[in-house]
């Protein structure tokens, strides 16, 4: 909201505004880097079937309803385009989860378990879009090849998590501030190995924090960084904000208002329906639902990368900015209400 009334009253410029401009790389780089460390996959291990089922079904129901939706406002639309916006937000979700307690609940284990498999198909498509930046045509070849990449990075982000980093982070544990620094260090050194691989900052920064999310001082390094994920995620928000302008809001708040009353209505009924057909109970159900009720902070990584790409205009872009902020807004609400009577 103050991003977003800084941008509106028309008190912000992109001059004054360069103190963020780091954000879209080393910010949103960092945050994805805390955003992997919210993730287990153990999760996805003890609650699979389940997980994969509803995610699945969601992307797949999820994206075919959005891309009908934009069709009647825009026309045609990239399919790209509704698939992001059927992503559900990590850093939402998982911060809600973490004060309300309810991350070792159930219905927390499932929202994470979808949350991780979400984020694992932005990450195949950030990889895809990484690609195309370099330019190089899609043929057969540069898709099995960033296939192959992209499956190298992931496995030895979780192996070095299991078998090495444990190992090295535990010659820090006596220095909260050493500890920081390994876990940052940790981030830098992934980071430069996903550009080496021809993939984006944020792609190596989130499989970084996911491979150190597997080590046992997991707990420990979160801790100690809670403050910084707290301070990037305001920075991300006022960001967001910023980025709204007065056109945008005249233009595209019905085509925003429509995608984010699907968000908290459509989209936790589809979750509801699949977790209930494989007999969970109601409630469980219902307030893992709600918990994925909102949009993605990678959707709008992706559509910002689109957009430098061409892939779309930058009206498609505006309109996801404001999607992504009402819907924070409302799902905000319900994850926050969905246990009162």
């Amino acid at each position: 909201l103050a991003g977003a009334t800084l941008s509106v009253l028309g008190l912000v410029s992109s001059a004054s505004l360069n103190f963020i401009k780091f954000l879209p790389d080393i910010g949103l780089a960092f945050l994805l880097f805390l955003v992997g460390m919210e993730l287990d996959l153990r999760e996805v291990r003890t609650l699979g079937k389940a997980v994969v089922v509803s995610g699945v079904t969601q992307i797949i129901l999820g994206s075919a309803l959005i891309y009908l939706l934009l069709l009647g406002f825009f026309g045609a639309v990239p399919i790209l385009i509704p698939l992001v916006l059927s992503f559900s937000s990590t850093i939402l979700v998982v911060k809600l989860l973490v004060e309300g307690k309810e991350l070792t609940s159930l219905q927390g284990k499932l929202s994470v378990g979808v949350l991780l498999l979400e984020d694992i198909v932005a990450i195949g498509v950030l990889m895809f879009l990484a690609v195309s930046q370099t330019g190089e045509a899609f043929g057969a070849l540069t898709i099995l090849l960033t296939i192959v990449k992209g499956a190298i990075l992931i496995s030895l982000a979780i192996f070095l998590g299991h078998k090495i980093l444990p190992r090295v982070i535990s010659m820090f544990t006596e220095s909260g501030e050493m500890l920081v620094l390994a876990a940052i260090a940790w981030c830098l050194l992934y980071v430069s190995l996903s550009l080496v691989f021809g993939f984006s900052l944020g792609i190596g920064a989130f499989l970084a924090g996911i491979g150190l999310a597997q080590s046992t001082y997991k707990i420990q390094i979160t801790s100690k960084i809670k403050p910084l994920r707290d301070f990037f995620i305001m920075i991300f928000f006022i960001n967001l904000g910023a980025n709204l302008t007065l056109g945008a809001l005249e233009k595209y708040w019905l085509v925003a208002l429509v995608l984010s009353l699907y968000m908290v209505l459509a989209k936790p009924m589809i979750f509801f329906l699949s977790f209930a057909f494989q007999r969970f109970r109601v409630k469980t159900a219902f307030q893992a639902a709600t918990h994925l009720s909102s949009v993605s902070e990678f959707s709008l990584i992706i559509l910002f990368i689109a957009g430098k790409t061409g892939l779309v205009g930058p009206e498609i872009i505006s309109m996801g900015v404001l999607t992504i902020i009402v819907s924070f807004v409302m799902s905000s609400f319900l994850i926050n209400h969905n246990q009162k009577p």
